[in-house]
């Protein structure tokens, strides 16, 4: 589940094991869809953050609806 809250960024995966990432929003370096055919069509697409603090991508988050408006709301967090 991705939350965006001002300034910040969490993410939390798993059913049974929890696992919880809080990403700074002033710390994140890019934000990159991904989307195949039939993605674009369903509205879906892969999203993979990238922070000032590592080379590789932090985070990859697959299958968010409207991918585009929550990179756009992320980086409005940014300003």
């Amino acid at each position: 589940m991705l939350r965006i809250y001002p300034g910040r960024v969490t993410l939390e995966r798993g059913l049974l094991s929890k696992s919880y990432r809080e990403l700074i929003v002033s710390d994140i370096r890019s934000i990159e869809i991904d989307q195949g055919i039939l993605a674009r069509i369903v509205g879906i697409g892969d999203l993979t953050i990238s922070t000032a603090a590592t080379v590789d991508p932090d985070e990859e988050i697959e299958g968010i609806p409207n991918p585009k408006a929550v990179r756009d709301l992320i980086a409005a967090q940014r300003q």
